[in-house]
């Protein structure tokens, strides 16, 4: 079984009430960016670089870091993904971001045909061409919006799972 570590970033508004995703031409589907993490490549790094190439855009990772020397940002959860049953699984660090300025995305053409901002209630369409679990996400993040917000403030706090 070959396994590749994978940060997929959910780019939220800095209100949480809008996530950004592309119509990645690969899978045909509303996702958000994300990507392989290179040999040697931190995942913390990762997630701003694919950030940059799929939509152009810098942002800020959300998310607890410890006050320990070489801690990064925490990831908001892991999910494995089965690429090709009983052959190749992804195992993908999720991360939170918000853009550090007011660019506009900016797709790129080898990855996607368009990015867009959803509200929860657009995500909800059962009519949108999106993975399940790309609208589970989405709906927890903006559900635990308050808290993750706190935590980007440096305010500890722990996050329940529901």
């Amino acid at each position: 079984m070959i396994r590749l570590w994978c940060a997929t970033i959910y780019i939220f508004d800095s209100f949480g009430t809008q996530t950004l995703l592309i119509n990645h031409h690969k899978l045909g589907r509303w996702v958000p960016p994300g990507g392989k993490i290179d040999q040697n490549e931190i995942p913390d790094d990762a997630a701003l670089r694919e950030c940059e190439e799929e939509v152009g855009l810098a942002i800020e990772l959300i998310g607890e870091t410890p006050a320990i020397k070489g801690c990064k940002v925490r990831p908001f959860g892991i999910q494995v993904n089965t690429v090709i049953p009983d052959e190749k699984e992804h195992i993908d660090l999720i991360y939170i971001g918000v853009p550090t300025n007011k660019s506009l995305p900016t797709v790129n053409p080898k990855e996607a045909s368009q990015a867009q901002w959803f509200t929860l209630e657009e995500m909800k369409d059962p009519h949108l061409n999106t993975f399940p679990e790309v609208r589970q996400w989405v709906e927890k993040i903006t559900r635990e919006w308050p808290l993750i917000v706190q935590q980007k403030k440096g305010v500890p706090h722990r996050i329940e799972n529901r």
